[in-house]
């Protein structure tokens, strides 16, 4: 997947800024919250008002990106599956028929639908979907530290545990669960 990712750099290089700035613009507009509820307590309704309408903006902003970014993921898919089909063409044609013949036409068929929806769903999706949350912890780190460093700092710990204390059960529960099925 990395090598159709690398020939591709321009689009790919579209969508990651894309999804950057939705990030951005998401953890920004989080953070308006605060100076929302922070007018309402002084009462300030001048405030209040523009930081709402500031808020309401960003949300209309960020409504407006992800459609774009789910336009320019999908065109960025559909290109990559172009590339791994004629990939696969050209591999096919290169084969003589002796060695053609040793799989069966469907599962030649099988690697240009089932194995490229594959590769969209596990691979292309769950790696926007890594880069989205990357982008999204990362500036929220960098609000919060804006705010206060340890909170930036207890976020990035739970943040590790998070992630490695499910880790520490998989292995048991595998077992376990192997066990009940056989």
């Amino acid at each position: 997947m990395g090598r159709y990712l690398r020939r591709f750099p321009g689009q790919l290089a579209g969508v990651v800024g894309l999804i950057a700035v939705i990030q951005g613009i998401t953890v920004w507009a989080s953070t308006l919250n605060a100076t929302l509820l922070d007018a309402l307590i002084q009462f300030n309704l001048r405030r209040f008002l523009t930081a709402a309408a500031l808020l309401m903006g960003g949300w209309v902003l960020i409504a407006l990106l992800t459609y774009v970014v789910t336009i320019a993921q999908t065109r960025l898919t559909q290109t990559i599956d172009i590339a791994i089909r004629q990939d696969l063409t050209t591999l096919l044609r290169g084969k003589n028929y002796e060695t053609f013949g040793e799989r069966t036409v469907g599962a030649y068929v099988s690697w240009f639908t089932n194995d490229i929806e594959m590769i969209n769903v596990q691979g292309l999706a769950s790696f926007f979907m890594v880069v989205s949350e990357l982008f999204g912890t990362g500036f929220a780190l960098i609000a919060l530290w804006r705010y206060h460093w340890t909170l930036a700092g207890t976020a990035a710990v739970l943040a590790v545990l998070i992630i490695t204390v499910p880790r520490i059960f998989d292995r048991p529960l595998n077992r376990t669960n192997t066990t009940l099925t056989q």
